[in-house]
């Protein structure tokens, strides 16, 4: 489950960049998401931390700040820091909403903490933002959309877990 995670984090990430040649941006955080694929974190740690400096100095509506914050988060998630990636994905989920509204980036931004909660144990929390994260892209996209279907397989292992642990 935790490749499906990824690859809706991927995908939803990939709608944030335009579709032109990369920037040097762009460039910048693909080689962050390269190394850290290929297990080299720090280096990759190093990469998205200078790109969430870089962009405090970009416009107040500009996405990069929460694209940045979530390949940071992502890469501590990976790596079992959650209290450092809550943070940060909390600070994403502002800066989506701050910049987008509350559509399908802020969707997929409340089940990126979501998830993290869940991963860590949280359950509670992680089903409240993960219920959140439903209504508001079935609002964005229709109910059918796969990644409602996403974060519905995320929610599922939440209760699935929480009945495991009623059970013991």
């Amino acid at each position: 489950m935790r490749k499906l995670y990824v690859c809706f984090l991927i995908v939803a990430t990939c709608q944030l960049l335009t579709a032109e040649e990369p920037s040097p941006w762009t460039k910048k955080l693909e080689e962050g998401v390269r190394l850290q694929s290929q297990g080299q974190y720090a280096q990759a740690e190093t990469i998205f931390a200078a790109a969430v400096k870089e962009s405090e100095g970009f416009d107040r509506n500009d996405i990069r700040k929460a694209q940045a914050l979530t390949y940071l988060a992502t890469l501590h998630q990976e790596r079992g820091e959650y209290s450092k990636a809550q943070p940060l994905f909390e600070d994403a989920l502002k800066a989506v909403k701050e910049t987008k509204g509350e559509g399908l980036d802020y969707g997929v931004a409340v089940n990126n903490l979501g998830n993290c909660y869940r991963l860590e144990g949280k359950l509670s929390e992680a089903q409240k933002y993960s219920e959140h994260a439903v209504a508001v892209l079935e609002k964005a996209v229709g109910p059918v959309h796969p990644h409602v279907a996403t974060v519905r397989s995320n929610l599922a292992i939440i209760f699935q877990t929480m009945d495991q642990f009623e059970k013991e």
